[in-house]
């Protein structure tokens, strides 16, 4: 019996992975739909309620959608775990909103990756985008919120999270970097009183 399964996984091996790895370039579709979706008040009302869960995690509170913080000295970030019963935005719209406001306070996009990984019946992905703080020849460096990184993830075509982390400098060569209070502020707008 062993002869004969030795013959079948060399034919029809089980745990043979795929990968790929691209470059992330968003479709003229995906444009157009964000496009819209930023003009409804669908984007408003999500977008505060990611801000409000935030402020609310932060307090010990009940959380509109479910949203872990994380906080060190040297990163910060926040992770948002979609729901089957709860109607959220698009997490590409809120990766795409994040990155379009961090550019719009001069941070760079380095880089910007797709990584698919196919393992029997299950797929996995990561959509990645790494931005830094704008170049400097002066001394110390402004590192704004540090380095961010957006990442996107996806098992078997359903986004199972969202990812936020900035991470700072701890060298003198840089000034010590703006809270991460300040880098939700920019991305989100002043917290409301409830």
């Amino acid at each position: 019996m062993a002869f004969y399964e030795k013959i079948l996984n060399r034919l029809f091996p089980k745990d043979e992975e795929i990968s790929i790895h691209e470059v992330l370039k968003r479709s003229s579709h995906f444009n157009d739909s964000y496009d819209l979706w930023k003009s409804t008040q669908e984007a408003g009302d999500e977008l505060r309620k990611v801000k409000d869960s935030y402020h609310d995690k932060i307090l010990n509170k009940a959380t509109a959608i479910d949203l872990e913080v994380y906080h060190s000295p040297y990163a910060n970030g926040i992770i948002i775990y979609p729901r089957r019963d709860q109607k959220l935005i698009s997490l590409a719209f809120l990766m795409e909103f994040i990155r379009e406001k961090l550019e719009l306070d001069d941070y760079r996009l380095v880089h910007a990756d797709r990584r698919i990984k196919e393992r029997g019946k299950m797929v996995m992905a990561v959509e990645k985008y790494y931005l830094k703080p704008p170049l400097s020849a002066e001394i110390p460096i402004d590192q704004k919120f540090g380095n961010v990184i957006l990442e996107l993830s996806y098992e078997n075509n359903t986004t199972s999270k969202f990812k936020m982390m900035a991470n700072v400098y701890s060298d003198r060569l840089y000034h010590s970097p703006k809270t991460f209070e300040d880098l939700i502020t920019l991305i989100f707008g002043e917290r409301t009183a409830n």
